[in-house]
């Protein structure tokens, strides 16, 4: 029973980032030497980050106006 529940979690988890590879490139095998995966690394970390911050001030915005 709890072995299901891991695995269905796992599953769930693959399929909810598997979008964020795809929009941020990381599933065209880029990550063939260390260096061009931490800069793939760092790129997707930013721009989750940029995405972030943008999402809360919008969210804020709406909730104050």
């Amino acid at each position: 029973m709890r072995a299901q529940a891991v695995l269905g979690t796992c599953r769930a988890i693959e399929e909810d980032s598997q979008p964020g590879k795809s929009a941020c490139g990381l599933d065209q095998g880029q990550n063939t030497c260390w260096n061009s995966w931490m800069r793939w690394t760092f790129i997707s970390m930013l721009v989750a980050a940029v995405l972030t911050i943008a999402h809360l001030r919008a969210t804020a915005q709406t909730t104050q106006g």
